[in-house]
């Protein structure tokens, strides 16, 4: 049996605009097929390019818990998920944050990154 990966892919209904350092947030998803084990909670930088070469590339997989279904839908569930613990590990910008579904992404949500 094939699964058509569209099922399988998360859509991220619920995030916060901006994180603090080692702060824990809840993002709520959304996945057409029941979710079979952790949904990871990724972080990715936004880097620029110039002369064919791309600068400030950062990929963080964050803490995450079990995908617990909020009630909301038969297919929405919550996830709690641990920003980063400090600028070492990701310095203050922008981030593009996905869910990831058995290795398939969402699309991106924009999280800015702030030191408190």
């Amino acid at each position: 049996l094939r699964t058509n990966r569209a099922n399988l892919r998360p859509k991220i209904i619920k995030s916060p605009d901006v994180l603090n350092y080692g702060s824990s947030f809840i993002v709520q998803v959304s996945v057409e097929l029941p979710v079979v084990g952790i949904i990871e909670v990724n972080m990715a930088s936004a880097p620029f390019s110039t002369h064919s070469f791309s600068q400030g590339q950062r990929l963080i997989k964050l803490d995450v818990s079990s995908a617990i279904p909020d009630g909301l839908g038969a297919s929405t569930y919550t996830i709690t998920a641990t920003a980063p613990p400090n600028a070492i590990v990701a310095p203050p910008s922008y981030y593009m944050v996905f869910a990831v579904n058995q290795g398939v992404p969402s699309i991106a949500a924009w999280i800015q990154l702030v030191n408190k």
